[in-house]
């Protein structure tokens, strides 16, 4: 999934639209392949545009050859307005369904291992987030997915923004509801340290859920950020998993390194980590 740059509508249809390429090699975005059409959209929405560049927009799906994909070709194809992927046997993460026993635990588990993974050699993801976490049908098993932010460290410059441009993010940026208060507000260079506050914002919202703020506007979650605020659904977390509240610590320097996250996952009471993985630890 890729999006279109927009060109100008007729002078009787004054506005703009935006496409949105389904069909790109390599992607930018994975889709589990049981999204419909207006889910499409609103992932694509979410990945390439921000709340001000959609006003006054109208997005559609396009091939990758911009011709439209209209609704209804699309139902003409896939027999509804669903996008069937043969052969897929992932979901997107759903906090609310899928999961059940200890299949949450063992997600994050499998995640903080991938984040403790790249980071070891020195990879950022720098868009951590439910969306981006894929989840076999069958085993539960989790595959952390959607790496066009990440980069390594010390090669480029992870600027999350700008200081003139501060309402902006991607496409060196992130989802704002995800991202470190030190890379939105203060539009320093995305870390290790701010990739753990992105798995922590997750991880709330994971074991909660709920959504990790109850603000839905970028400006709003400015104004909480400024005032060291605590994610609001930080107060519903049970006492097993309160080593998150480090992960979402205001100092960067105070948060765990993803070794230290796996470690505690692998820790708690109660888990049979053999039968997940085949091997202790």
């Amino acid at each position: 999934m890729s999006p279109m740059e927009w060109k100008p509508r007729t002078s009787k249809k004054p506005g703009r639209y935006q496409k949105v390429i389904l069909e790109e090699a390599p992607p930018r975005i994975l889709v589990a392949g049981t999204e419909d059409y207006h889910e499409l959209i609103r992932i694509a929405q979410d990945a390439f545009w921000t709340e001000k560049e959609r006003e006054g927009s109208t997005f559609t799906l396009c091939h990758s050859d911009g011709t439209r994909w209209t609704k209804e070709q699309f139902c003409e194809v896939y027999g509804s307005v669903r996008f069937q992927l043969p052969g897929r046997e992932h979901f997107i993460l759903d906090v609310e369904k899928g999961l059940e026993g200890n299949d949450s635990h063992f997600v994050a588990l499998d995640i903080s291992m991938a984040v403790e993974y790249i980071h070891s050699k020195n990879v950022i993801h720098q868009d951590l987030k439910p969306d981006n976490i894929l989840i076999d049908q069958v085993s539960k098993k989790a595959v952390l997915t959607d790496w066009g932010l990440a980069n390594i460290r010390g090669t480029v410059l992870l600027r999350q923004g700008s200081r003139f441009t501060g309402g902006k993010i991607g496409p060196m940026g992130g989802t704002f509801l995800y991202m470190a208060p030190e890379c939105l507000i203060e539009f320093e260079e995305a870390s290790r340290s701010s990739d753990i506050w992105s798995l922590g914002v997750t991880y709330l919202e994971l074991f909660t859920k709920l959504k990790p703020w109850t603000v839905k506007k970028q400006k709003q979650l400015c104004s909480l950020l400024t005032k060291n605020a605590q994610p609001h659904a930080l107060e519903h977390l049970c006492e097993r998993y309160s080593f998150i509240s480090m992960m979402v610590h205001y100092d960067p320097a105070s948060r765990p390194e993803a070794s230290s996250v796996v470690l505690s996952l692998k820790t708690v009471e109660g888990l049979d980590l053999q039968s997940r993985y085949g091997y202790k630890w």
